[in-house]
């Protein structure tokens, strides 16, 4: 191999390390200014024949996967898949003869796409174990998903969404239990989205005597 493809070959796969190192580092809008720069140096190069014809077949390669990385940069916000990242809760106890209920806030951080939601709520002693309660939630919302019917969204990028979790009417001697934070409120369901059926879990619960203060359910 001459001097030339040796320097050639060495050029182009430094400036694939580049290309990778800075798409895992730099934001995209700037990894999209940089393919397009080299985009057109290796073009302009390639056209105005200043490059020999080991070089012309190098760049030939530059332009092709700048090409493709500028189109996938173009079309995959479209063919990204919905992501929910839950932003806040607002839950209500003590509102007299209404069931209790948290509404859950929600931002759709993926792309365009269909998601569906199943979700239960509950009491429980404040003394009792939070894994035990989750797996009991979970139970009951596995057969909401089987039967079907979930509360169905559909999210653009960056929407910001909403939906209510109801539990039980509360008689007034169990409302003053609460107030005492002899009980916890626990409120739980899973996310499926559409396309491909994956889903997200979540798991909460507050103390009767703090329900300001939400804490997540353990993982196990």
């Amino acid at each position: 191999m001459s001097d030339e493809h040796k320097f050639g070959w060495g050029l182009f796969l430094f400036g694939v390390v580049v290309c990778v190192v800075t798409a895992l580092l730099l934001p995209k809008f700037v990894v999209a200014a940089l393919v397009f720069a080299g985009l057109c140096a290796a073009a302009g190069a390639y056209l105005l024949d200043w490059l020999s014809t080991p070089l012309r077949a190098i760049a030939s390669l530059i332009i092709i996967i700048g090409g493709l990385a500028l189109l996938g940069w173009a079309v995959w916000p479209a063919l990204e898949l919905p992501r929910v990242a839950i932003t806040g809760y607002d839950v209500i106890l003590f509102k007299p003869y209404q069931s209790t209920f948290v509404n859950i806030y929600f931002r759709n951080v993926g792309g365009p796409g269909n998601i569906t939601i199943y979700s239960a709520a509950g009491f429980a002693l404040a003394t009792a174990n939070p894994t035990d309660i989750k797996h009991e939630l979970d139970s009951f919302i596995q057969k909401g998903v089987a039967a079907g019917g979930g509360l169905s969204f559909s999210l653009k990028p960056q929407e910001i969404k909403w939906f209510t979790v109801i539990g039980p009417l509360l008689t007034p001697q169990q409302a003053e239990l609460l107030r005492k934070g002899t009980y916890a409120f626990y409120f739980s369901g899973t996310i499926i989205r559409g396309f491909d059926g994956r889903n997200y879990d979540f798991c909460s619960f507050v103390e009767g005597n703090k329900p300001n203060v939400v804490l997540q359910c353990p993982e196990q």
